[in-house]
């Protein structure tokens, strides 16, 4: 076999190994996202919520994150507050602490029927270079009762707003107390 084609062989296979392995690595990195809405039961609670398509749950968190829009959903389980003082308390100022401003609430129900409410909030994330800090909208979720609280807060790029406020806002309300 001619010098010149052994060269091409051995180049050939070689790229096609290397595909074979990107490929490889690439289906086992695309696995750990869920293509599609799934349920989720939030850990220490007998809540469920639906958790929207490109989510992956963070470790060690009641979180959820999207790698492809830094975009997160973090869940608070808090018994033994009441729902109505916690919403007094951030109506009375709390929100605005930290750089947060308010650009509206919003009178819910959920899925299951609760009454809630969402806050919509806007913050600027800030750069590691400090050259070109990022806009995000924070929406605040609460539901509860005269003892216990939820709260859950999904964060996301005011760019992407259009692509993805309604879906959070869909899996926000979506929470329901778990059946047997």
């Amino acid at each position: 076999m001619p010098k010149k084609v052994r060269c091409f062989r051995i180049i050939f296979l070689s790229l096609l190994f290397l595909l074979i392995v990107m490929g490889e690595t690439n289906a086992q990195q695309k696995a750990d996202v869920n293509p599609v809405a799934y349920q989720a039961f939030i850990s220490g609670t007998s809540m469920l919520i639906t958790i929207p398509a490109g989510f992956v749950a963070l470790a060690d968190s009641s979180g959820y994150l999207h790698p492809g829009s830094s975009s997160s959903i973090m869940i608070k389980d808090m018994p033994g507050s009441s729902y109505e003082k916690v919403v007094e308390a951030l109506q009375n100022g709390q929100l605005q602490k930290y750089g947060n401003a308010v650009v509206g609430s919003e009178h819910v129900t959920t899925t299951e029927g609760k009454n809630g409410i969402i806050f919509t909030l806007t913050f600027t994330a800030k750069s590691k270079d400090g050259k070109q800090d990022v806009p995000f909208e924070r929406m605040l979720f609460l539901t509860g009762d005269m003892n216990h609280t939820l709260w859950i807060t999904a964060n996301y790029p005011a760019v992407i707003k259009k692509y993805i406020a309604e879906e959070l806002r869909e899996c926000m309300l979506s929470v329901k107390t778990k059946t047997e």
